[in-house]
Parts: structure tokens; C-alpha cells; sequence
């Protein structure tokens, strides 16, 4: 959304640019230099359904391991028998191996055989949760009467190759979307660098 124009363009590019954001992500990556990839509101409305199992590096054109996103909700978000529709974790998939390699959907829908499942909530208006890009996340229908909104922000190691169409990631049409504007302009295995995914830490200090 801040390479948008639009009405709250400042105020979303002081968060997705913001120097302790992109300093959590450098530690929590281990590394010395991040970049920004894209950041994203998500609103569920009232009597929206569950959102599906799924990773954020799966949806991506990134050659890498090291890509974390931080989710900030923009309101309360309750305790989910409360109605709450926080994100549900599957704990340490990230880890997993085997889990490109499942054939059978049915798994994918039913994790709680094979991961511990986790959430934070509830959570306050401007609260953090940050998880690896290989972790599997979810989130249930809003049973609430307002809507559920959060922005989500994610991060990966500077000096990342770009993956081409054909590596085996399965993004959704959106996601194609998200990412259209720049991928066109690097080649296929190439260093991603790009006005479109700038650099935010380096070295550890903040670029502004």
C-alpha cells in the first residue's frame, strides 16, 4: 500500500518504513540488511469465512529462507471464543520439510495431528505478532459485528535471488498482483534489488 497513492499513504509509509520494525526483522532474520516487500491491509468483515492454511513464501517470487512478516492489527482483536478472528499459528511448520511434498489436500485443512496450534490473542489496536515465511498460518470466520482489520508487513534478507515462474510456488492470482509492478524488471535468478522493495536496514542502522 505505500506505493499507492492515496489518502493514507504518509501515515502507512512511516510504519512499513519505520526503523524499529525493520530492526526486529534484521534480528530476528540475523542478518544485516533487510528489505521490504510489500505490506498489506487485510479487513474481514462481519460473517466472513475462515481463511485457509497457508505460508507467505509460498505466495512469493523470493529464492530464500529468510523472509519474516510482522502483523499488526488496527483493532481489537478478541480471544477467538469470543468471537475473535486472530491468526492461528501452526507451530514450528516452518521447520518442516516434508511439507511441500504432501499430495493430499485433506492434510493441509487438519494440522492438529501433526503441529501444536497457537494464537495470541486477544490483542490491542497496534500490537505485533511476527512469523517466519514458512510458517502456516490461518485464521477463523469474524463472529463479530465489526470489522477485523490489520496491516501486515513483511521483510527478507537483502541480497535474495528472484525464483522463476516455474520453481513450484503456488501464489494466489492477488498475490501475481502484488508483485507485478517490479518482477518484469529483474531476470530470473538475478540479485532482488528494486526502488519497489527498498532497502530499510543496513548494517545496523535505518535507511531513510
Amino acid at each position: 500500500m505505500f506505493r499507492k497513492d492515496g489518502p493514507f499513504r504518509e501515515t502507512i509509509e512511516r510504519v512499513v518504513l519505520s526503523p524499529r520494525l525493520a530492526h526486529v526483522a534484521a534480528q530476528l532474520l540475523g542478518c544485516q540488511r533487510v528489505r521490504l516487500y510489500q505490506d498489506s491491509t487485510f479487513c474481514k468483515r462481519p460473517g466472513d469465512g475462515p481463511t485457509r492454511w497457508h505460508s507467505d513464501l509460498n505466495m512469493a517470487p523470493l529464492d530464500c529462507n529468510d523472509f519474516v512478516t510482522a502483523w499488526i492489527p488496527l483493532e481489537e482483536v478478541p480471544a477467538k471464543r469470543e468471537g475473535g478472528s486472530p491468526l492461528v499459528f501452526a507451530s514450528r511448520s516452518h521447520r518442516d520439510f516434508a511439507l511441500n511434498h504432501w499430495r493430499d489436500s485433506r492434510l493441509r485443512e487438519d494440522l492438529s495431528g501433526r503441529y501444536r496450534e497457537k494464537d495470541h490473542a486477544p490483542l490491542a489496536a497496534g500490537d505485533i505478532t511476527w512469523h517466519h515465511g514458512w510458517t502456516l498460518h490461518s485464521s477463523l470466520g469474524n463472529r463479530r459485528e465489526t470489522p477485523r482489520v490489520a496491516l501486515a508487513v513483511s521483510y527478507f534478507r537483502d541480497g535474495t535471488c528472484l525464483l522463476s515462474d516455474t520453481a513450484g510456488r503456488s501464489p494466489d492470482p492477488e498475490d501475481k498482483w502484488s508483485y507485478g509492478d517490479w518482477v518484469g524488471d529483474l531476470p530470473v535468478g538475478g540479485v532482488v534489488k528494486h526502488p519497489s522493495v527498498p532497502l530499510v536496514w543496513d548494517g545496523g542502522r535505518p535507511v531513510r
